[in-house]
């Protein structure tokens, strides 16, 4: 029988990766500095279409903008219809947009929003390539993370994006990603086997 060898550096990594979960449930502790610079060069060194590194990053650990920006989501989804066969998350936003009862940043200290040029036809995908680096990056500090969709969805909202238009956002930009960090306040339940989906031709 043959037996992969993995160096200890990469089991470490993949040990990262595998034990890495989206934590909707947060301490409240900041992050020190030196810990999220780290996450944030994570980002950086995610690879872009050509090389383009046209991403921009906009990092919010302000309480306050983060709970303004929260309220501006929530008012905005609510006013969203249900549709048949609508994508499942994004009618549990509206729902919980319509009680009254949309956090979806779940108390985290950070809301990191990832944006790229809107005529860039990759902008989508090296902005969740970096927003998965900084969440290993963060798993590997014992930080907490999830990805979360709700500004993305509002990326062409005149009401949100005059909003962050304030804190950076250009006007020739859409927000591709985002991700909230924070030390877990949760227990985490066995890991939901994904299945093996892979097809390989040898």
């Amino acid at each position: 029988m043959n037996r992969v060898m993995i160096s200890e550096k990469a089991k470490t990594v993949f040990d990262v990766i595998s034990s890495r979960r989206s934590c909707r449930a947060y301490q409240e502790k900041d992050i020190p500095d030196e810990e999220l610079n780290l996450i944030l060069a994570a980002g950086r060194m995610a690879p872009s279409g050509g090389n383009s590194k046209t991403a921009r990053v906009i990092v919010f650990l302000r309480e306050d903008i983060i709970t303004e920006l929260e309220s501006r989501v929530q008012y905005e989804f609510a006013g969203m219809l249900y549709k048949e066969g609508m994508y499942k998350s994004l009618y549990s936003t509206i729902k919980k947009a319509r009680e009254k009862n949309l956090h979806f940043t779940y108390g985290a200290p950070v809301l990191i929003l990832l944006a790229n040029k809107k005529e860039y036809e990759n902008r989508i995908a090296d902005c969740a390539v970096m927003a998965e680096n900084m969440m290993i990056a963060a798993a590997s500090l014992e930080i907490g993370s999830c990805y979360v969709n709700q500004v993305h969805w509002l990326s062409d909202n005149v009401y949100i994006r005059n909003f962050l238009e304030m804190y950076g956002l250009e006007k020739d930009e859409d927000i591709c990603a985002s991700l909230i960090l924070g030390y877990p306040d949760q227990a985490f339940g066995d890991r939901i086997d994904r299945g093996n989906k892979t097809l390989i031709y040898k």
